[in-house]
């Protein structure tokens, strides 16, 4: 999954990856995604990356925020 955001995020048409880890708590686990370097190519190609708060996401969470900010990665 990692490889495939990657790869989305080098497309002149992607601007934004929603639920970058695909959970959907009390319902499935998120993706098996390296989100370090997920956050790393959103930095490196402007892409921004979804935060939802809604309770049954929390998809960007907030410790992956912090560290999205801290690595200069966008997240609107």
């Amino acid at each position: 999954m990692t490889e495939r955001m990657v790869a989305a995020m080098k497309n002149r048409h992607v601007h934004i990856i929603g639920h970058p880890t695909g959970r959907l708590i009390s319902r499935r686990e998120g993706y098996d995604v390296d989100l370090d370097r997920v956050m790393e190519a959103a930095r490196d190609t402007g892409t921004a990356l979804e935060i939802n708060a809604y309770y049954d996401r929390i998809d960007l969470s907030d410790l992956n925020c912090r560290k999205a900010k801290e690595l200069g990665s966008l997240c609107p």
